[in-house]
């Protein structure tokens, strides 16, 4: 054990330092759950990627479950090589390019399926092709890459759900590759799993309702406008980006069920459109009220926490909604985080689900001002 007087406090969950940050050894609970078993991130002696496996397996799938399709609409054979080219090629061309600008792995679902999607219809309207059919088989492909892709996502962790009572355990070894290591050792949703096989189900629903040119093209994608919209809501992962209350998701479900809707208006698009409307308008219109247990102050707060931690003089630090940590180490060995804020949506409820996310284990008390919490850990010292 190393004496707290002796440097400075090391956070409960991991030890940090600076560009190792995103490479945190996490500390576990000995009561803690065990991580759930079939969740690897790698398999096989060299340890290679579940996640671009169940990858490679869709795009398989996808492309035979394509071709079936076109066969049995009667696609041409540059109709069938346009549907089952294009949106690989894109997908290549994208991930590869804005991974390579931002320096760190990027696959983001809508921009990908919009241009090929595009893509597909620009050669279809040009060449004068089935472009009806075409999106649909394009589509539906889609849907079915994405189903397994999500299965990915469940292995590797990233996209993960909220704490929840009862889910699936991420160990150390998803650490760095998309758990939040905060949630390493604790149980979370499988939201991915929920949107695997809700896409799954979608496509199968648009092959056997309609057999009209399209029509499974919206129905797949006016349908997982709203599948995806309400999995936001469960998700917990904190690199999310948002813009007025909604993630960068929420705001690709709308724009995608007002083109659907915009294309084939009909009962179920346009029902589709306003159930979404209504739900993001609620969103942007009460974002204040979760502003402070949203995953972006969330990860604020965990690097602020970082910081104080690691500096000598401990001193406070305050995030940009406005509520400012300071700590202290008790006799005890405890070490007691003080909470306050100004932001109007600041409460003895808000402060435990702050602390009950960022701690497995912590007490939350009245402090010494009014308004503001304590916050009382147990740490577990570890010698760096």
């Amino acid at each position: 054990m190393t004496d707290p007087a002796a440097g400075p406090l090391h956070d409960d969950d991991r030890v940090r330092s600076g560009a190792e940050r995103d490479r945190s050894a996490v500390l576990r609970l000995a009561t803690a759950p065990p991580a759930t078993p079939w969740l690897r991130p790698a398999f096989g002696l060299e340890g290679r990627s579940t996640q671009a496996l169940l990858g490679v397996i869709g795009y398989a799938i996808a492309s035979i479950f394509v071709a079936v399709l076109a066969g049995i609409w009667e696609l041409s054979l540059v109709e069938r090589a346009i549907a089952l080219l294009a949106p690989p090629v894109v997908f290549l061309a994208l991930v590869t390019a804005k991974s390579r600008l931002s320096g760190r792995d990027w696959i983001v679902l809508f921009p990908i399926a919009w241009t090929a999607v595009a893509l597909v219809a620009a050669l279809a309207f040009v060449l004068d092709l089935a472009l009806g059919r075409m999106l649909d088989v394009v589509v539906l492909g889609i849907a079915v890459f994405v189903a397994l892709g999500r299965v990915g996502c469940l292995h590797r962790g990233c996209c993960h759900g909220v704490l929840a009572r009862r889910g699936i355990v991420y160990g150390q070894e998803h650490v760095g590759l998309g758990i939040w290591p905060r949630f390493a050792g604790r149980r979370v949703l499988p939201v991915q799993a929920v949107e695997a096989a809700g896409t799954l189900a979608l496509a199968i629903v648009a092959v056997l309702l309609d057999d009209t040119p399209g029509t499974a093209a919206v129905v797949v994608a006016s349908g997982y406008a709203v599948l995806r919209f309400a999995v936001e809501l469960g998700r917990g992962d904190i690199d999310r980006r948002f813009l007025a209350g909604l993630s960068d998701g929420q705001w690709g479900c709308l724009a995608t069920a007002a083109v659907c809707a915009a294309v084939r208006p009909s009962i179920g698009t346009l029902a589709s459109l306003g159930v979404l409307v209504v739900a993001a308008t609620h969103l942007v219109v009460m974002r204040h009220r979760s502003e402070l247990v949203a995953p972006a102050h969330l990860a604020e707060l965990d690097e602020l926490i970082d910081d104080v931690m690691l500096d000598s003089r401990r001193r406070a630090r305050t995030t940009r909604a406005g509520v400012t940590i300071a700590c202290r180490a008790l006799d005890d060995g405890r070490i007691a985080w003080t909470f306050t804020a100004s932001h109007r949506a600041w409460s003895e409820a808000t402060a435990r689900r702050i602390a009950s996310t960022l701690w497995e284990a912590a007490r939350v008390t009245p402090g010494p001002a009014p308004g503001s919490f304590e916050v009382l850990v147990t740490p577990r010292w570890v010698t760096t």
